[in-house]
């Protein structure tokens, strides 16, 4: 057994080394910190601008005459994916800074045949896609461009072309909308030049959509179909003894009717007199 000099001798000791190891365990973890959380790194996201907003071509130069802002125009399919639908930011950055109203033009659907087609239903399908073909080809070549390419168009807020870029990249719109200030107020020099009588007589102002359409035959010169690109116009006249031969099934397949129609034509030729200087 131990004496109490003994317990207290050892009760000391222990007292000395928990003193001793006290200061070193302080210094690595102080009383009262709570333990660090290791950093995160926080990624910051660009805002996407919002979708563009795509009005009807009609709609657009409505708006865009009372709101006096331009229009881009953009000729194209609905599959369409490139440079003209203005998503890249660049592009579209430069798009919002000119305050430009969108429009979209779709080239018409071919006609979908019915399950039984029939030949009068036939007929009205392919003659209704035609009449729809032959609207978006001359709005087409009224704005400058080809209707088998997409293309962008930029127009003044009365309706006037200013830019016609056929298969635009991003450079080419960057360079039209850049230049569009710049057009913008050429065009108010000259209308209100116009408006002041400072314009000749025989100047013919820019091809503008909102004018009224124009009568559905070419340009004409003395004797001559010129089109817009001042070229004549090159068409086929039958003359003659002409039989028009249309087959008409009938609906249950055992007969064919055949529509014959027979056409007398002859050919005038004038030759328009010179003019007299």
């Amino acid at each position: 057994m131990f004496g109490p000099s003994a317990i207290l001798e050892a009760v000391m000791i222990r007292m000395l080394a928990l003193l001793a190891v006290a200061p070193a365990t302080a210094a690595v973890a102080p009383a009262g910190d709570a333990p660090k959380k290791p950093a995160v790194k926080k990624t910051v996201r660009t805002k996407e601008p919002p979708a563009l907003t795509w009005l009807e071509l009609q709609a657009a130069l409505l708006k865009a005459r009372s709101s006096k802002r331009p229009v881009a125009v953009l000729f194209a399919p609905e599959s369409y994916r490139g440079a003209g639908t203005f998503t890249g930011k660049v592009v579209r950055a430069a798009l919002d800074e000119s305050e430009a109203l969108v429009a979209r033009v779709r080239p018409p659907a071919r006609p979908k045949l019915p399950e039984k087609p029939t030949s009068g239903a036939c007929d009205r399908l392919i003659r209704k896609y035609q009449a729809k073909r032959r609207d978006y080809e001359k709005l087409a070549s009224g704005c400058g461009v080809r209707a088998d390419e997409s293309s962008v168009v930029l127009l003044a807020p009365d309706g006037r072309v200013l830019s016609a870029l056929a298969r635009p990249d991003a450079g080419d719109l960057l360079s039209a909308l850049e230049a569009l200030p710049g057009r913008l107020a050429e065009v108010a020099r000259t209308k209100s030049g116009a408006e002041a009588g400072e314009g000749s007589p025989g100047e013919e102002a820019e091809f503008a959509l909102a004018a009224p359409a124009a009568p559905d035959r070419p340009a004409r010169l003395p004797g001559w179909a010129l089109g817009r690109d001042g070229l004549p116009v090159v068409g086929t006249v039958s003359t003659g003894t002409v039989f028009d031969v249309r087959p008409v099934v009938h609906p249950n397949g055992r007969y064919i009717s055949l529509e014959v129609r027979a056409t007398f034509a002859k050919l005038k030729v004038e030759i328009p007199p010179k003019d007299e200087d």
